[in-house]
């Protein structure tokens, strides 16, 4: 982890029970999630690039008993050890 992450201008303190606490502040921890899912990606990436296998995508759309339409993009693949799996690529509202 980068020194940025750790420094003490992304940290709140708060008092519970008469003692401090440190919490991270939301932009500290939205910026170590989107750092953590690149970093994943770019595994991902790496990883499916080296099947010997093809992928495949699906796509499922519905719309709930409340009106709200959701869309999957769910990509499917055989590993080199011949075991299948999927990822969800994106789900939106």
């Amino acid at each position: 982890m980068n020194q940025k992450t750790h420094s003490s201008d992304n940290y709140s303190n708060t008092h519970n029970c008469g003692h401090a606490l440190r919490i991270q502040k939301k932009d500290a921890v939205r910026a170590r999630i989107t750092e953590m899912g690149d970093m994943m990606l770019e595994d991902f990436k790496k990883y499916i690039s080296v099947l010997e296998g093809w992928v495949s995508l699906s796509l499922d759309a519905w719309t709930s008993s409340n009106g709200y339409a959701f869309l999957a993009i769910v990509l499917h693949y055989v590993t080199n050890d011949w075991k299948l799996e999927e990822v969800l690529l994106e789900f939106q509202q």
